[in-house]
């Protein structure tokens, strides 16, 4: 049905992400399709409360409306972490809401930096972890070789 298409890297993507939902109604996916609920929702609420703190006047509905779309977008493979692509999405969507662009580019600039400030603890684990299987590795090797 797809033709020449089904060998690009979007169809490949596509066709993956309708397997793994389809898998998902097992016990294992709904959990994690539950996690990832929580985790959009946790984060349209920070993104609400940085808004209400710069005196934002934004109902929580249009956040997480925003901030969902905003997520997305903003995990598209165009950017590094995002930064840039989630400006321009945070502007131009609160933009239509009638949010000054000044006010919507400090909004989503913070939601980015907590969002980075969070994830420092994670990389310091990540880096742990790596050269601990690094050194193991290592320790094999030396270990094989006669």
């Amino acid at each position: 049905m797809l033709g020449r298409w089904r060998k690009t890297r979007l169809v490949y993507f596509l066709q993956r992400t309708a397997e793994e939902l389809r898998s998902a109604t097992q016990r294992g996916g709904l959990i994690a399709s539950l996690w990832a609920l929580l985790s959009a929702i946790c984060g349209s609420l920070a993104a609400y409360c940085i808004a209400r703190s710069l005196g934002i006047d934004i109902a929580l509905i249009a956040t997480i409306a925003v901030m969902s779309i905003v997520t997305i977008v903003s995990n598209l493979p165009i950017s590094l972490a995002g930064w840039g692509v989630r400006e321009f999405s945070v502007v131009a969507l609160l933009g239509l809401l009638g949010i000054e662009r000044e006010a919507a580019l400090l909004l989503s600039v913070e939601f980015g930096l907590i969002g980075t400030l969070m994830s420092l603890p994670g990389g310091a684990i990540w880096l742990a972890i790596r050269r601990n299987g690094a050194t193991a590795a290592l320790v094999v090797q030396s270990e094989t070789v006669p």
